[in-house]
This record gives structure tokens, C-alpha cells and sequence, in this order.
């Protein structure tokens, strides 16, 4: 599920418009207000994303938040109602970016399951780990703001359902046996994958190096599905820094 709307550049607070750059004369000082005022609403974004990535939600207040921005404090709540608010923009962005598509999309058509599920948890590692504390925060507020709870059951509902739909596929291809039950298996390899990341991205606690916790989750997979033998995760790394084939 994509989250841009384009009205922010979710990285670095630039403007994203549809709107005309060249319009001269009246219709530019018209608009100059308007824009200002979503340079201003993206930079707010930009810098709650920065201040979540160093401290959690609970600890994050909303004068660092404007302080950081260049904003004064009171202008926060022109564009932003509570912290929550910002918050959820910020999550919009983090899973627009990292967790709204399949990282196996672009590879060549003839690409091995096998090949795919290692790319896709390599994908899901280093965009969860990269945004570790954003998301340890998003798993703290949904336990207590129904909103919140919500929306992570939306997002982990879209994550299952491309990976039932891809065991299903394999099924048919043959390739995986056609008995199992592709949701069941599809929840329980995604909870595994999920807690596995999160646990050693937010505690430090798992196998130790991202490449065998990575390999583990490659190999877990493979195993339940009755695939070959994954290689191992670094093969996926360089497999994804390379991009598809030619």
C-alpha cells in the first residue's frame, strides 16, 4: 500500500507538488503562501522522523520537534493537532518507503523462489533496522491508541498477503507442495521474520551478526516450504546492490 501523496518529500522535507513550477506574476505570489506553508508542514515531518530515530515516542517532545524544524513552538499546532499527529505522518513515510512493496518486484522474471525469499528478508531486515526506533515506538503506541493499532494491523495484514500470494504461486508452479495451508504458513513465517528482525534491530538480542540472522530466516523459510538450501545472505546483498539482470 503506497502512502505518498505527494504532498511532502518524506526524506528530506522538500516539497513534492504536481503544481506547475513555472507560473509567473499573479499566479506565483498567489501561491507563494501555499507553498510556504507546506515547506513549513514537510519540515515539521522531517524533523519528528529525525528526533523518533534518536528517542522513543514517549520521550519526544513537540518543542524539539519545532526547534529542529526552525519552527516556533506554537506554529506546530498550525499544521499538526499532537504529537500523535506527527507521528502518524512520520510512519506514513517509513512504510512508504520501506515496506509498502515486495523487494523481489524488480528482479527478472526468471528469478528462483528461492533467490526471491532471500531479497525480500533482506529487504525487510535493513528497512527495519534502519528505522529500529521509529518503529519500536510504533509497536509501543499501538498497544494502547486504537489508531495506531489499526493501522499496524492494515500494514502487517498487506505484508501476509504478498507472501500467501507468493506460496500460493509457488504452489502452483509446483514448487511447493500444494497441501499446506498457504495462509497459515504465510502468518507464521512473517511473525518469525518480524519478531526475529525485532528483536535484535531494537535489543540486540538474536543471532548475533545480520548476515546470520538474515541466513536464518532464509533458511527457516526454505525449510518449511521443502525448497533447496538457500546460499547464504550475503549472496542476497550483492544480488541487491547489483539490481536486476540485464
Amino acid at each position: 500500500m503506497i502512502w505518498r501523496d505527494g504532498r511532502h518529500q518524506c526524506s528530506d522535507g522538500s516539497v513534492r507538488s504536481g503544481a506547475n513550477s513555472n507560473r509567473t506574476g499573479g499566479a506565483e505570489s498567489a501561491d507563494a503562501p501555499i507553498r510556504r506553508s507546506e515547506r513549513t508542514r514537510s519540515a515539521l515531518i522531517a524533523s519528528a522522523r529525525r528526533v523518533f530515530s534518536r528517542i522513543s515516542f514517549h520521550e519526544a517532545k513537540i518543542s524539539e520537534i519545532a526547534t529542529e524544524a526552525g519552527v516556533a513552538y506554537g506554529s506546530f499546532y498550525t499544521y499538526f493537532d499532537s504529537k500523535e499527529d506527527v507521528f502518524w505522518e512520520v510512519l506514513q513515510c517509513v512504510h512508504a518507503e520501506a515496506f509498502a512493496f515486495s523487494a523481489g518486484r524488480d528482479l527478472p522474471v526468471n528469478t528462483g523462489a528461492v533467490e526471491r525469499i532471500a531479497v525480500n528478508n533482506l529487504h525487510y531486515y535493513e528497512a527495519y533496522r534502519d528505522n529500529a526506533r521509529i518503529l519500536a515506538s510504533f509497536e509501543q503506541v499501538a498497544d494502547s491508541n486504537e489508531r495506531f493499532a489499526r493501522l499496524r494491523a492494515k500494514l502487517r495484514g498487506a505484508y501476509i498477503d504478498r507472501a500467501e500470494a507468493a506460496i500460493r504461486r509457488w504452489q502452483r508452479e509446483g514448487l511447493v507442495d500444494a497441501s499446506l495451508d498457504a495462509k497459515g504458513i504465510a502468518h507464521a513465517l512473517g511473525s518469525m521474520v518480524e519478531r526475529l528482525t525485532y528483536m535484535q534491530s531494537v535489543f540486540g538480542e538474536g543471532p548475533g551478526s545480520e548476515t546470520r540472522a538474515v541466513d536464518a530466516m532464509n533458511r527457516v523459510w526454505a525449510a518449511t516450504l521443502g525448497l533447496e538450501s538457500p546460499p547464504l545472505a550475503g549472496a542476497a546483498s550483492d544480488r541487491k546492490r547489483r539490481g536486476p539482470a540485464s
